[in-house]
């Protein structure tokens, strides 16, 4: 038979169920956050070095294949050995990764900032954090999702046709989500969050959004994070500076991963009328999908973002309607 008979189905099969369907949900998790920003996922994958066979384009979505497939699968209670061995083995490649920057990070060669990708950027984890929580979130329930499986080989017909369509969707989802608004669900720039809490590191080693624009914590500002050597950006700056000049009451800042030989010359080439700011790569990256992303900020905390530049009208005083006395 295809599954145990209900009368077998004891403590170990339960406990199994659980464990494998908690599993599952992980998996489905963290598939999810790399679908909604897969651009973040192949600089994962250079970083890691995991395109060194094949090009990015083609292991990006071979990974998250894999990963929502066992995840939708273990979700629906799939628990045969063709699923937990694939299983697995994805988990200790993520608990090999986590391993491998925690004792770089040990041995001095990691950031002490850098956070692991397998989540995205919406969950900020040092390398020890990365290391530890994965290790004890994953093993436990991978072993205990062995517990009661049944021991059919016929998988069930239904179930594999769900993961087989979850998989699809999902390829097509990442396919898509570039193009879709939603850099205030992939990102940490969002209504609502305070410029004190965009933050990286630990310890002496935090650096947070704040720390760059000290002046944000009162009043109205518009911050716009972008690529200086972008040229679409470039293109902008006259827009820029006519916005800058146009409502006195926000203050334009622009924050760039840009060294500070890059900076000047696009000062000096560009003379923009706006403020120019270096921040690190580590602490921008989370913040958005694509460049240049704005925010309109008011006493420390995002009111609103804007993917791309924000449009001028929001930022030019309009004139006082006429009194019909003065006719």
């Amino acid at each position: 038979m295809d599954e145990l008979a209900p009368q077998k189905r004891g403590v170990a099969y339960g406990v199994g169920t659980l464990a494998g369907m908690f599993l599952g949900g992980v998996l489905l998790i963290a598939a999810w956050a790399k679908m909604i920003d897969p651009a973040a996922f192949e600089e994962l994958i250079e970083l890691e070095g995991l395109d060194a066979f094949l090009p990015t384009w083609i292991v990006a979505p071979i990974a998250l294949a894999i990963e929502a497939g066992l995840g939708m699968a273990l979700l629906l209670n799939v628990r045969r050995l063709g699923i937990l061995i694939p299983s697995a083995a994805l988990c200790a490649g993520f608990l090999f990764l986590t391993g491998r920057a925690y004792l770089a990070y040990v041995q001095g060669d990691r950031d002490p900032a850098s956070a692991c990708g397998c989540f995205g950027n919406l969950v900020e984890r040092t390398p020890t954090e990365a290391f530890w929580g994965d290790t004890l979130l994953l093993l436990p329930t991978l072993c205990l999702a062995f517990l009661g499986r049944p021991r059919g080989q016929v998988f069930p017909r239904g179930r594999l046709e769900i993961t087989v369509a979850v998989v699809l969707v999902a390829l097509g989802f990442t396919w898509k989500s570039p193009d879709l608004p939603l850099d205030n669900l992939a990102t940490r720039l969002a209504p609502g969050a305070r410029l004190d809490a965009l933050c990286v590191g630990q310890d002496e080693h935090r650096t947070c959004i704040d720390h760059m624009t000290p002046e944000f914590e009162t009043g109205r500002h518009l911050l716009l994070i972008a690529d200086l050597e972008q040229r679409e950006f470039r293109y902008a700056v006259a827009r820029l500076n006519a916005l800058a000049a146009a409502d006195a009451n926000v203050r334009l800042v622009v924050l760039t991963a840009a060294d500070a030989d890059v900076i000047s010359r696009f000062r000096w080439e560009l003379a923009p009328a706006f403020e120019i700011r270096n921040a690190p790569a580590r602490l921008l990256r989370p913040l958005y999908r694509r460049t240049p992303r704005s925010a309109l900020i008011e006493n420390g905390r995002v009111v609103r973002t804007y993917d791309g530049l924000p449009p001028a009208e929001d930022f030019t005083p309009h004139a006082p309607a006429p009194n019909p006395k003065d006719k």
